[in-house]
Formats: C-alpha cells, structure tokens, sequence
C-alpha cells in the first residue's frame, strides 16, 4: 500500500508541474495552440482530481493500518520499517490534501470582491476607539 500512495503521490506531484508549467502559455495568439493547451490543462486537471480523489479515499485505510497496529505491539524490526515508512506517506499525503483544501479556499477568497477597511482614527488602536481623559 505504501508502494501505491508513494507513486500516486509522485503522479499527483508531476501533474501539478505540468499544469504550472502550461498554465503561462495559455496568452499565445494562436487558436490551435490554445485549443491543445485547454485539452492538456483539463487533461492533466481531470488526472489531478482523480489522484486527489484516490488519495483522500486511501488516507482513512492507512489511518486504521496505522491504528490498528499501535494497538498491537509490534516487535518486528522489518513490520516496524514499514508501519514507520507508511506513517511518513500518511502525513505526506495529509499534507498534500490539506495544501490543495488551502488553494481551494485562497481562490474563492481572493475571487470574492474586496472589503474596503474602516477608517481608523488616530485615537484608534486595533479598531477599537480610546479614550482621550
């Protein structure tokens, strides 16, 4: 299992490099250009939802992987390689969850209009009025 998260990971990781690297070219002038470069974006967007689809299917089973054998006690050397190498690609994968949850929101947030400040006054210190005795 940690063999398969491992190489969805570096597929998910290849997929994201090659969407920033297609993204700067979508100003070309040419409309043929512009046509293969939307299919290979959607392409490579369509492998990168799947693969984060998979991963957040998977992260539970080697969360009980893990869980299950922290309630047993494991005393061999090359099963506890393993539960320790497999707790490494759960946090990979946590962190590679919670970064795309991250861009998600930066997008809408940013997307959303800006909110424009309250004047402060001098007076003002964080947004809450001082008394002037």
């Amino acid at each position: 299992m940690a063999g398969t998260t491992s190489l969805i990971i570096s597929s998910l990781l290849t997929s994201l490099k090659q969407l920033y690297h297609i993204m700067p070219n979508t100003t070309s002038s040419s409309i043929a250009q512009e046509d293969v470069t939307t299919a290979q974006v959607n392409s490579n967007r369509a492998r990168l939802m799947e693969d984060l689809s998979r991963l957040s299917r998977m992260l539970p089973r080697i969360q009980a992987v893990l869980h299950d054998a922290k309630e047993r006690e494991i005393t061999e050397n090359a099963t506890q390689l393993w539960l320790s190498e497999l707790r490494e690609v759960a946090y990979d994968v946590e962190d590679v969850l919670d970064q795309y949850d991250y861009q998600i929101i930066r997008t809408v947030v940013e997307a959303e209009p800006s909110l424009k400040r309250k004047r402060v006054d001098d007076g003002d210190i964080y947004g809450y009025q001082t008394s002037s005795i």
